[in-house]
């Protein structure tokens, strides 16, 4: 998560799904607190931030971000979401976006109704993460179902190579 110099370095947008992030299998959560819910570790010669940048009617806007995430009943959870970038080892983190799960899954193509998310700040280098986590509004543990029919994550990231 140190500071990084990207002017040599060309972007590419990509949009992340649950498989980029680990997520190949149910993950349940604890409540009272934020919890890990799937990470991406940054490969080598790249540097990745969250959010891509649309200029709109001559404005800069982010792009939809879209999390979703259902029960095994197929009832969505609600709650808290956090983006954050850490360093390798966990020792240092940096929360760039935290959203409620209602807004979240408001819609995932219609800029009026989406979250747009922007290129954010701090950038994540070779080895960083990019985490997932969720603090649940449920008293008890929760257990997302990520092959739920309606389970999605698309997390628009800028990609530096």
């Amino acid at each position: 998560m140190a500071k990084v110099n990207i002017a040599n370095l060309t972007p590419f947008r990509r949009t992340y799904g649950l498989a980029d992030f680990g997520i190949i299998a149910d993950v349940t959560v604890q409540p009272g607190d934020f919890g890990k819910v799937g990470s991406l570790t940054v490969p080598a010669q790249q540097v990745i931030g969250f959010g891509f940048n649309d200029l709109v009617s001559g404005g800069v806007t982010g792009n939809p971000l879209y999390v979703r995430f259902d029960d095994t009943s197929g009832d969505q959870l609600h709650g808290k979401v956090r983006l954050v970038v850490s360093n390798a080892n966990g020792t240092r983190t940096q929360v760039v976006y935290e959203g409620r799960t209602e807004r979240l899954s408001a819609d995932k193509s219609d800029r009026n109704k989406a979250v747009l998310l922007p290129l954010s700040m701090p950038l994540a280098q070779q080895d960083d993460k990019l985490i997932i986590s969720m603090y649940p509004d449920s008293g008890s543990a929760i257990v997302i179902d990520y092959n739920g029919t309606n389970t999605s994550i698309l997390i628009p990231a800028t990609v530096y190579q």
